[in-house]
């Protein structure tokens, strides 16, 4: 069996080049080092494309970026970088993967994608700035997080907007100290779907969960083939 293929929802940017203002689509490197160091192939799916080739991929990468749009989840509340056409091109692609059960890991703003889809809510203005470890989080017995964290340790941090409110099916598995949601787990066992609100290619955490991306996306790769042999008999 091949290494899973890995897909990385990627961003949509303007770069300065000598010519001019360039439109590129791309995801920051410690994404694709981390998916590549756990033992899968990574690819970058482009905003708008990704369910088109959800299909092929065995696991899957919510990265973070910009803040979701607060008309997603009805608060008039102030919003920065926000790209509203990613915004609901990754809500559809986590909907398709929950359809098709394919393992999904979401960071920052891919935590909140898991939470507005289902008629969660966020809240803004949280003063959580800590690009390095040092961020204490608690998780919840039972949960994903702490089997691969532990009960405690500390996490990068770099955002201003965190769940408040998860939609029905989610729950949340990672508290900070202060309160604010660090973890959301889908509790299915159809879709195995974790979201953190820090940044685990930032930081020590990065190996283990996606760790165990790679590893759900192999299971669930060798459950689809078996599938397909079964078909062939």
């Amino acid at each position: 069996m091949s290494d899973p293929l890995i897909g990385i929802a990627a961003a949509s940017y303007v770069v300065s080049r000598p010519f001019g203002r360039l439109a590129v689509h791309g995801i920051p490197q410690s994404y694709v080092e981390h998916v590549t160091a756990a033992g899968g192939r990574p690819v970058l799916l482009p905003p708008g494309a990704g369910h088109l080739a959800l299909d092929a991929l065995d696991g899957l990468v919510l990265a973070g970026g910009g803040d979701l749009d607060p008309l997603l989840y009805g608060v008039g509340t102030a919003a920065r970088d926000v790209d509203r056409e990613r915004d609901d091109a990754e809500i559809h692609l986590a909907r398709a993967a929950r359809r098709e059960g394919t393992p999904t890991l979401g960071v920052c703003r891919g935590a909140q994608v898991f939470a507005v889809m289902d008629g969660g809510t966020l809240a803004a203005d949280v003063p959580h700035v800590c690009p390095g470890e040092g961020h204490a989080i608690s998780t919840s017995t039972g949960s994903v997080c702490q089997e691969l964290l532990g009960t405690r340790t500390s996490v990068s941090s770099l955002h201003h907007q965190a769940v408040v409110r998860t939609g029905p099916g989610w729950r949340v598995t990672a508290i900070a100290d202060d309160g604010v949601v660090e973890a959301l787990e889908w509790e299915g066992a159809h879709w195995p779907a974790v979201g953190v609100q820090w940044h685990p290619e930032m930081d020590a955490t990065g190996p283990a969960l996606f760790g165990w991306l790679v590893s759900q996306a192999r299971l669930s790769d060798v459950i689809r083939s078996g599938c397909h042999g079964d078909q062939d008999v």
